[in-house]
């Protein structure tokens, strides 16, 4: 997928990058996670494709009828998450 993003000319940006609810273990293993395998790998292929861009989070959190709560902010727009 990535060679044929490359392939447009443009440059990459590789959005909401993250973990989600659901995954296993305290709040600590999932950002060593992410820190550790997802980011360390696209950064380290960043150069050779073009990447310019990771955003690692969505900023707001889905609505309670909605995926999940996946934001730094709650779904009111305001308020950060305490977590």
């Amino acid at each position: 997928m990535i060679d044929a993003l490359q392939a447009s000319g443009k440059p990459i940006w590789i959005n909401e990058i993250g973990i989600r609810p659901d995954f296993p273990g305290t709040p600590d293993r999932a950002v060593t996670f992410l820190c550790n395998n997802l980011l360390k790998a696209l950064l380290s292929i960043a150069p050779k494709y073009d990447i310019e861009s990771l955003q690692v989070f969505e900023l707001y959190d889905d609505p309670p009828t909605g995926q999940g709560a996946y934001g730094i902010i709650l779904n009111d727009g305001v308020t950060f998450r305490p977590d």
